[in-house]
């Protein structure tokens, strides 16, 4: 089995936390309330999967880009740097 690397497995966390997220608001769900950041929170995570295989850039780099882009947007809302950090640190 191939070992992850503990940013590896943070990033992994993000995706799941940011799944569950979704689908516990979308159970919420009023017209269009939630709409927009369930759209902003998924695209977030999208290129996860494959950062996590081929790591095209650095973690530090990847967080700033697209996980504080949402946290900036939602602050009140799930911190999914906040998620990855917190996961980064338990694997260590």
């Amino acid at each position: 089995m191939n070992q992850l690397s503990k940013e590896q497995s943070a990033h992994l966390e993000v995706v799941k936390t940011a799944i569950l997220y979704a689908r516990n608001e979308l159970y919420r769900v009023d017209e269009n309330s939630k709409v927009g950041i369930l759209a902003d929170l998924l695209d977030a995570i999208h290129n996860t999967p494959e950062f996590v295989e081929k790591m095209f850039c650095s973690s530090s780099e990847y967080v700033n880009i697209y996980y504080e882009s949402f946290d900036k947007k939602y602050p009140d809302s799930i911190s999914l740097v906040s998620t990855y950090y917190q996961a980064l640190n338990e694997n260590i």
